[in-house]
C-alpha cells in the first residue's frame, strides 16, 4: 500500500468520523428536546390527575348532599297511606311542615 492510498483511506475515515460526530450532536439535541417534551407531559399529567381527584371529591360531596336531600324530601308514604280520612292526612302534612320548620330553625342558628 502506497503513502497516497494510506492518506486517502485516512481522509475517508476522517470524513466518516466527522459525519458520525455531526449525527451524534443532532441526536443529542433531539434527546434534549424529547426530554423537555416529556417533562412537560409529565407535569400536564400530574395536573390532570390532581384535577381528577378534585372533581371526584366534588362529585362524592354532591352525591352525599343529594342523598341527604332525598332523605329529607321523602315523605313516609306508609304513614300517609295509613291516614284514612282527609283530616288525618291534613294533620300529617301539618306535622311534616312543623318538623321542616324546626329543621330550618336549627340550620339557621
Amino acid at each position: 500500500m502506497t503513502d497516497a492510498e494510506i492518506v486517502h483511506r485516512i481522509d475517508l475515515l476522517e470524513i466518516r468520523l466527522r459525519k458520525i460526530v455531526v449525527d451524534y450532536k443532532i441526536l443529542v439535541e433531539k434527546i434534549k428536546i424529547i426530554e423537555s417534551e416529556n417533562d412537560i407531559l409529565k407535569n400536564n399529567l400530574l395536573e390532570k390527575n390532581n384535577q381528577n381527584i378534585e372533581l371526584s371529591k366534588t362529585i362524592n360531596e354532591q352525591n352525599k348532599a343529594l342523598k341527604k336531600a332525598n332523605k329529607f324530601s321523602k315523605i313516609d308514604s306508609t304513614n300517609l297511606k295509613s291516614a284514612d280520612s282527609t283530616g288525618e292526612l291534613k294533620r300529617k302534612i301539618d306535622e311534616y311542615i312543623s318538623d321542616i320548620e324546626k329543621c330550618i330553625d336549627q340550620l339557621s342558628n
